[in-house]
């Protein structure tokens, strides 16, 4: 059975993310949402670090 491929398509940029709490800091180990935006900006950094590779495999640096 051939697997599915989806390519990830950069659809916007923005400066910041704000969870907000109830008169309080968000506690990321227990909100789902800012559990999740965590997640997706380690996923995110990943992403990014492999475009930063050079052609001979080694990270560029600054």
């Amino acid at each position: 059975m051939p697997v599915e491929v989806k390519i990830a398509e950069q659809v916007g940029v923005f400066e910041e993310v704000v969870v907000w709490g109830h008169g309080e800091e968000v506690n990321v180990k227990e909100d789902g949402f800012g559990r999740g935006v965590e997640e997706w900006i380690g996923w995110a950094e990943c992403v990014h670090e492999e475009e930063e590779e050079d052609e001979e495999g080694e990270e560029k640096k600054g």
